[in-house]
């Protein structure tokens, strides 16, 4: 039998044509399918639990998060219970109003590790204090996820004497900065109050004492990631610290040690550089090294 007979059937079963249309219609069908596939949003994830449900503080905490639809994009900050909560209330009540993590006051940025879609490893900072905290998901900075009450951490394990204690750390800190934002560095420069304390706990503001330009002219390659060049300054910086409970001294939110980095934000610009050497000086008689290098 020929394969293609008088009539312009194949095998004598299909028209020529009526199979050549039969094909583009199958092969359209697969690529609506490949990219409703691919480019559909992904599911909301959802988190089940986190172990342990409750530890000490200490200096490495962390949390193993089970649920499902977990991306490695995603970011998780923390919060108190009840935050969460309040913030949705009032974007329920005016929903022009989006529920962000900028939005959200008393969040705190965890670093989240996705080992498959339904398990997670949290790493919490050193500086969360003893209480119950929610689980927030974010997908850059639009919230898509949110667990109440999941995990809680008790009193901190270290005892320091000292904790409380108010110092000024001296510090040495380098900063990459593009050319605009670095003619308007100056000595004298003070940092924005901090918005997120309440008036009675606010520390003095971080002054930068003096500005030296260390690189001119930082390659494209080894500045930012879109291609701009930057200049490379190094500051003194003379910053009120406390000491935490875990015998750190920390500014605001940030524990101030060699290798650390640091923001340092004016009405002006934004800074974000690193800790190059530090000196703390406390304040009031105490009888030790005083020098921040751990």
């Amino acid at each position: 039998m020929a394969v293609i007979d008088e009539r312009g059937r194949v095998f004598g079963l299909v028209n020529l044509i009526d199979a050549g249309v039969a094909a583009f219609v199958v092969a359209a069908l697969a690529m609506v399918a490949v990219g409703i596939a691919v480019f559909k949003l992904p599911s909301a994830p959802e988190v089940t639990g986190a172990e342990p449900a409750s530890q000490p503080g200490s200096e490495t905490m962390r949390l193993v998060v089970r649920g499902k639809n977990f991306l490695p994009f995603m970011r998780v900050a923390i919060q108190p219970t009840g935050v969460s909560a309040n913030a949705v209330r009032a974007a329920n009540l005016n929903p022009k109003i989006p529920v962000d993590r900028y939005a959200l006051v008393k969040t705190t940025e965890a670093k989240f590790f996705v080992e498959s879609p339904s398990l997670g490893e949290v790493w919490l900072p050193p500086t969360v204090q003893p209480g119950t905290y929610d689980l927030v998901l974010f997908s850059e900075t639009k919230q898509i996820g949110l667990k109440e009450a999941v995990f809680t951490i008790t009193g901190n394990v270290l005892e320091v004497p000292d904790a409380g204690r108010q110092g000024v750390a001296h510090a040495r800190a380098r900063f990459d900065l593009l050319p605009e934002a670095a003619k308007l560095v100056r000595p004298g420069d003070s940092a924005t109050p901090d918005p997120g304390a309440a008036s009675g706990l606010r520390q003095p503001a971080a002054v930068i004492k003096s500005v030296r330009l260390v690189i001119d002219r930082l390659p494209p390659n080894l500045g930012f990631s879109h291609g701009w060049d930057v200049k490379v300054i190094e500051t003194d910086l003379e910053i009120p610290v406390r000491m935490n409970v875990n015998g750190q001294w920390q500014y605001r939110q940030n524990i101030i040690r060699i290798g650390q980095e640091i923001n340092f934000e004016t009405v002006r610009y934004v800074m974000h550089g690193t800790i190059g050497e530090v000196t703390v000086s406390p304040i009031g008689n105490v009888e030790r090294d005083a020098s921040v290098g751990r």
